[in-house]
C-alpha cells in the first residue's frame, strides 16, 4: 500500500502516565489552602494543557500510551475529564489513540463512559493496528496494545510487527525497557524487541521521567505531565513528535513540551563559609528564589521551538538539603532550629505567585572539625568514630547495607512490622551511620 508524501510532515504529541487525581503524598496538612488546591488538581490541570495544546497545535494525532488513571476504578471525575477532552479535541479535528497500562488496565475501562469518535482505544488480545490519515494520504499506521490485568508479566513488545504499508509506523506500549531503572517491572522488554518489530517510533509509558531510549529506532517515554512526588524533579510535560514523509527513512524530531502546573526540586546549600544564622537564611531565601528562576526560564525555553509559549507553573515545591562543614552545623541540631528557619521560609515564599513551597530542609552538614583526628582519639569517642569509618570502608554502601540487614533482619523479618515500615536502603543507612557519629560526637563529647 502507497502514500503520496505531504509537504507537511507527520506531527504528534506522545503523552502517558496522566495519573488523573492521583494524591499527592508527603505534603504537610498544615501547607496553605493555595499549595493544597494547586496539588489536588495539579494532575487535572497538566491535562487540560495537553489538551489546550492539541488544539492550538492540531497535530494529526494524540497519543496516551497508558496509566490515563491513577487507579483501575478510576475516579468519576477523572473518566469525565478525559471524555471532556476528547471531546474538545474532536472539534478541533485531532484524532487520540489510548492504549491502557497496569494502573488503569483494560478491563477496567471496557464498561466506563463512552468516549467520543475521534478516539482508539487498543485491546488486549492483539496489537490493534489503526490507519491515521489526513485529506486522505495515508500518514501513518499506529499499532497499541493494552494492558489485560494491574500485573502484566509477559513481554507485549513481541507481539508488534511491522505491517506492509508504506508509511510511518508507530508502536503504543506500556512496558518496562531493560534499560531504564524501575522499581516496578510490568511487560518487560528489551530494546532488541523493539528494533526487531521494524516499526519507526515507541510510544512508550510507564518511566516517569522524559527520555529518549534510543534513536534507532525511536524509543520515548514523555514521563508523566505531572511529577508526582519529590523525586520526579523538573520539567515534565509531553513529546512533540515530527516525522518526515518525503523521505524514505522518515527522520523524526522529538522535543518536550512543558505542561506541569506544579514543578518538584532538590537544591543543596553549603553551610561553609556562613559564620551566622542570619547570614545562612540569606543564603536559603536565595535558594529558594534561584530554584524558581531557573525552572521558570527552562520552562519558557521548552516551547520556545514550536512558537508556543507554555503555560507558567503555579508554583514550585523545594526539599532543601544543607551540606558541607562550619561552625553553624551545631546550631542546626539544636532542637527547634529547622522549624523555624522552616516556618520563615514558608511564611514569605508560600504567598507569593508563583508559590514555593519549601516541604523539609535536610541535614547533610558536618561539625567545623577535623573528623580524621577526632578518629585518632585514644578515647570511646574516637573508638566509635572508628568503628563507623571501618563500616564504611568495607565495600561502600553495599556492604554498608549487607551489614545492617543482617543485624535488622529479626526485627523485618516480622511480616506485620514489615506491612507498617519499609526496610532502610543503602542511601538511608548511610546517612544513618553520619548522623550516629554526630550523635556520639554531641555525647561523648559532652562528658568529657
Amino acid at each position: 500500500m502507497t502514500s503520496t508524501p505531504s509537504d507537511r510532515p507527520l506531527r504528534f504529541i506522545h503523552a502517558a502516565d496522566l495519573h488523573l487525581d492521583a494524591a499527592f503524598k508527603g505534603i504537610a496538612s498544615d501547607a496553605p489552602a493555595s499549595v493544597r488546591t494547586a496539588l489536588q488538581r495539579a494532575t487535572f490541570t497538566a491535562f487540560q494543557r495537553l489538551v489546550t495544546l492539541g488544539c492550538r497545535l492540531k497535530p494529526d494525532a494524540i497519543i496516551l500510551a497508558g496509566d490515563i488513571y491513577n487507579h483501575e476504578d478510576g475516579s468519576l471525575k477523572a473518566q469525565l475529564a478525559l471524555r471532556d477532552g476528547c471531546l474538545r479535541l474532536q472539534d478541533a479535528g485531532v484524532r487520540v489513540f489510548i492504549a491502557h497500562g497496569n494502573h488503569d488496565p483494560y478491563p477496567t475501562r471496557a464498561a466506563s463512559i463512552t468516549l467520543p469518535d475521534n478516539v482508539s482505544v487498543f485491546g488486549t488480545e492483539a496489537p490493534d493496528l489503526v490507519e491515521l490519515t489526513r485529506n486522505g494520504e495515508l500518514l501513518a499506521v499506529v499499532h497499541g496494545i493494552s494492558h489485560a490485568s494491574p500485573r502484566e508479566r509477559k513481554s507485549l513488545a513481541r507481539k508488534f510487527k511491522r505491517s506492509l504499508h508504506d508509511a510511518v509506523q508507530i508502536g503504543v506500549l506500556h512496558c518496562t525497557l531493560d534499560t531504564v531503572a524501575a522499581s516496578d517491572i510490568y511487560a518487560p522488554a528489551t530494546l532488541s524487541d523493539l528494533s526487531a518489530t521494524g516499526l519507526d517510533y515507541w510510544a512508550l509509558g510507564h518511566i516517569h521521567e522524559p527520555q529518549v531510549v534510543s534513536q534507532n529506532p525511536h524509543a520515548v517515554y514523555p514521563g508523566s505531565p505531572q511529577g508526582l512526588h519529590i523525586n520526579e524533579q523538573g520539567l515534565h510535560g509531553c513529546m512533540i513528535a515530527e516525522a518526515s514523509l518525503s523521505d524514505r527513512d522518515h527522520s523524526l524530531n522529538v522535543r518536550l513540551f512543558p505542561l506541569s502546573p506544579v514543578l518538584w526540586k532538590k537544591v543543596e546549600v553549603d553551610i561553609s563559609g556562613h559564620e551566622t544564622a542570619e547570614q545562612l537564611d540569606d543564603a536559603l531565601f536565595s535558594a529558594a528564589d534561584q530554584s524558581l528562576a531557573e525552572e521558570l526560564e527552562a520552562c519558557e525555553a521548552g516551547g520556545s521551538v514550536w512558537g508556543i509559549t507554555p503555560d507558567a507553573p503555579e508554583g514550585l515545591i523545594l526539599r532543601i538539603t544543607l551540606t558541607g562543614r562550619g561552625p553553624l552545623d551545631h546550631l542546626l541540631r539544636a532542637q527547634g532550629t529547622l522549624a523555624d528557619l522552616l516556618e520563615r521560609l514558608r511564611d514569605t515564599l508560600a504567598v507569593q505567585t508563583p508559590f514555593i513551597w519549601v516541604k523539609d530542609i535536610e541535614l547533610a552538614c558536618r561539625p567545623d572539625v577535623d573528623m580524621d583526628a577526632q578518629r585518632r582519639r585514644p578515647d570511646l569517642l574516637g573508638e566509635a568514630l572508628r568503628t563507623a569509618q571501618s563500616l564504611r570502608g568495607q565495600g561502600g554502601d553495599s556492604a554498608l547495607a549487607t551489614h545492617f540487614t543482617e543485624a535488622l533482619s529479626a526485627m523485618f523479618d516480622k511480616p506485620r512490622l514489615r506491612k507498617a515500615i519499609d526496610p532502610p536502603d543503602a542511601d538511608e543507612l548511610a546517612r544513618l551511620l553520619d548522623e550516629a557519629e554526630l550523635l556520639c560526637m554531641d555525647l561523648l563529647e559532652a562528658d568529657q
